[in-house]
Order: C-alpha cells, then sequence, then structure tokens
C-alpha cells in the first residue's frame, strides 16, 4: 500500500475516529478506528500509525462551518466567535 491518507475527524457521538483511504474516490475508508468517548485525539493518530506505520499522511476532517463567516471547526460547537450559527455537515 502506499499513497494512504489517514482523515482524523470528531464523531458527532463525542469521540475521535481515523478514516484510512487509499482511493480518494471512494466514499467508504478502507480501515478504520474510533477512540473512546473523552479520549484525546492522539489514541487514534497512535493507533493508526503502528497499524501502518510511516506510509500514512495525516490530515484533519471538518466537522462544521460557520454559517456567517464560513470557519471550519474540527469539534462541534453551537456559535462561532463572529456570532454566526455553526452547521455541523451531514
Amino acid at each position: 500500500m502506499s499513497d494512504l491518507l489517514c482523515v482524523i475527524s470528531w464523531h458527532k457521538d463525542g469521540f475521535w475516529q481515523a478514516d484510512v483511504f487509499s482511493d480518494l474516490d471512494s466514499e467508504s475508508p478502507e480501515w478504520f478506528c474510533t477512540g473512546k468517548r473523552g479520549d484525546e485525539v492522539w489514541g487514534v493518530v497512535n493507533t493508526t500509525a503502528q497499524e501502518f506505520g510511516g506510509k500514512i499522511k495525516f490530515v484533519q476532517g471538518y466537522c462544521g462551518e460557520c454559517a456567517g463567516c464560513g470557519c471550519e471547526f474540527i469539534k462541534p460547537i453551537a456559535e462561532c466567535e463572529c456570532g454566526g450559527d455553526v452547521q455541523e455537515y451531514t
């Protein structure tokens, strides 16, 4: 396997998730793992790194965007600093 991409994202149920893709056109990851509720993001990063070694690139996914200024957020929040509502991606 080469050119693997791991998208780290916040799951709506309160935990971090790592989704691994080799084909970015695919809607489903080839591999994934999740952390426990309340855990730090590093848990899923370390698990994925151990599984794939140095043959993977990590990127941060986003869970929502501010309707007012367009700022993207990693974890869900209700209101942006600009006062706009944050819409969760579905």
